[in-house]
């Protein structure tokens, strides 16, 4: 049963890891200025600095949507 699922999700992986790559790459060749579209590893390490802030702010959010509920 774990490896159907696995095998039914390997296509949606597989092309959001191409979409990814292809995304990168673009951004890369054309030197694409990151304040305009920044590549998907400038993100994951926007995100991995800022680590400490987004999370605090997630728990407020996820505090309030609760609440208002």
């Amino acid at each position: 049963m774990k490896c159907k699922t696995i095998t039914n999700y390997f296509p949606a992986l597989l092309l959001t890891f191409f979409l990814l790559i292809i995304w990168e790459i673009i951004v890369r060749v054309n030197a694409i200025s990151s304040y305009i579209l920044p590549a998907p590893t400038d993100i994951v390490h926007a995100l991995i600095i800022n680590w400490d802030v987004i999370l605090i702010h997630t728990w407020q959010t996820l505090l309030e949507t609760s609440i208002g509920l």
